[in-house]
């Protein structure tokens, strides 16, 4: 459709021009110098020419700020299910408050209840010189509430608009979103002591009675806590990596405060502790790209010429569609089996997900080709010889 619009357009456009090309030289044909009417030829053939240039080149590219308008709106379109869930419970909490104001209002107890609420939330807890209030602790949940929802929203718009329009990798933007999620936190937890009427510089007392904790029992959990701080500061292990730890082995879905989540791949998550992935001998099979070399050992009859076996196997390899040409693949002689004499193909491929896949087609690829060239493919023989004692004589005795 788009293709034959963009064919009519330049059909008009030809027309248009060619229409103008006639009257401008009928008009000027009497009188006018052969140099004049040549230019005004050449100045309507180049009219013409821009006029098809600019028909086959199609619509106009958006502007920038139309680009950033369209995104805007298919991020909207793309959270409309949560956007809705939400703004109908606002609603819905909104009705039950409108409603109960109006009810209470309607039986003349608005005002008893309002005086209620404010004695109930002027009640104190004093202990000592500590003295805190229900209005304190609500104020309190408050600022932690209203702290998540900021943090929230905040990386909401960091992974939803600002880290794909600047192009951040997805473990450069877990580990900045993670951050940030705890920094705010932390923010609003300070905050809501100080709303609490807390002195922050009493909270020594209580670093130190942690200090006493962590000497008790706490020990492993803050281990794996600066580690996990580790991970997302140092950055040697990023969420989507595939990572190998001791008989472990599958991609990191989640990097959280105490342990990592790790799925294998025969689809079970695995929790791992953060201490052991930063002080324990961990593969990290992606870190800087995703190439793997696909190794391939093969066995081929003794009758096969070894050097037209290598360009085989090399000619196999490149042919197929995820082998890199860079680097080539390579086949090398490795020695003397008992029944066969061995090679190996190593080949790279850009598809870590799919290297087991491609080894199997490599693999049957390799054994049509053979056929196809003769060369037989053994299988393990033995060859068994019985040795037979000499017969007795008749009287069943060994002879001396």
């Amino acid at each position: 459709m788009r293709q034959s619009g963009i064919t009519m357009r330049l059909g008009e456009e030809v027309e248009r021009a060619e229409q103008v090309l006639a009257r401008r030289l009928e008009r000027h044909a009497e009188g006018a110098p052969p140099r004049e009417s040549v230019d005004l030829r050449g100045e309507a053939l180049g009219g013409s020419r821009e006029v098809l240039r600019r028909a086959a080149a199609g619509p106009a590219q958006p502007h920038r700020g139309q680009e950033g308008g369209e995104a805007r709106a298919a991020l909207v379109l793309g959270q409309q299910p949560a956007l809705e869930r939400r703004a109908h419970r606002v609603l819905v909490w909104l009705g039950i408050g409108v409603w109960t104001v109006r009810s209470l209002s309607y039986v003349g107890l608005l005002g008893p209840v309002w005086v209620l609420g404010q004695n109930l939330l002027a009640a104190k807890v004093e202990r000592g010189a500590l003295s805190i209030s229900v209005e304190d602790v609500l104020a309190f949940v408050l600022t932690l509430w209203a702290a998540y929802l900021l943090s929230a929203s905040v990386r909401f718009a960091l992974e939803e608009d600002v880290y794909p329009r600047v192009g951040v990798t997805s473990g450069l933007s877990y580990a900045l979103s993670s951050l940030l999620n705890y920094g705010l936190l932390t923010l609003g937890f300070l905050a809501g002591l100080a709303v609490l009427g807390l002195d922050l510089t009493r909270l020594t007392v209580l670093a130190g009675a942690f200090g006493v904790g962590i000497g008790f029992g706490l020990q492993s959990m803050v281990n794996n806590f600066v580690s996990g701080l580790i991970l997302l500061f140092e950055r040697p292990i990023h969420v989507g990596d595939i990572i190998e730890a001791g008989d472990l082995q599958g991609t990191v879905r989640r990097i959280g405060i105490r342990a990592s989540v790790v799925r294998t791949f025969s689809g079970a998550e695995i929790i791992v502790p953060n201490a052991q992935l930063v002080t324990d001998r961990v593969t990290n099979w992606t870190l800087s790209d995703r190439h793997r070399r696909i190794d391939l050992p093969v066995g081929l009859s003794y009758s096969a010429p070894p050097r037209k076996v290598m360009e085989m196997l090399e000619a196999v390899a490149r042919a197929h569609p995820h082998v890199l040409r860079q680097p080539a693949p390579q086949a090398f002689f490795t020695g003397f089996g008992d029944s066969s004499i061995n090679f190996e193909l190593r080949a790279w491929t850009d598809q870590f997900e799919k290297w087991f896949q491609i080894r199997s087609e490599l693999a049957t690829a390799i054994y049509d080709a053979g056929q196809a060239a003769g060369i037989a493919f053994p299988f393990p023989q033995r060859e068994v010889r019985l040795l037979h004692d000499p017969p007795l004589p008749p009287d069943g005795r060994p002879a001396p």
